[in-house]
């Protein structure tokens, strides 16, 4: 499994409209995750879309996350999760 320093790598790669932050930086008890949430997007041009929605039912979305986000980090043995509808951290599965 990848440490959370090496995921963020992944992840900002991959996803260069996101913010990604250590969650240590969160708060006492968030350090093996990675912290990220509103204001981040996927996709290019046109076809750009919110990271997270919370309010979106579809199929596209996972409890809030774009479900190619949560493809790709359950890749490397990890998960998204909701804080709240603004919030998300991806911790080791």
């Amino acid at each position: 499994m990848k440490t959370v320093e090496e995921l963020m790598a992944l992840l900002e790669k991959r996803f260069p409209n996101a913010w990604f932050k250590d969650g240590a930086e969160f708060g006492n008890g968030y350090a093996k995750a990675v912290w990220t949430g509103e204001d981040s997007y996927m996709g290019k041009g046109e076809k750009v879309v919110p990271m997270f929605d919370y309010n979106n039912m579809t199929a596209k979305y996972q409890f809030g996350a774009h479900i190619d986000l949560c493809r790709f980090v359950e890749k490397h043995g990890y998960f998204v999760e909701c804080y709240d509808g603004g919030t998300f951290f991806i911790w080791p599965a």
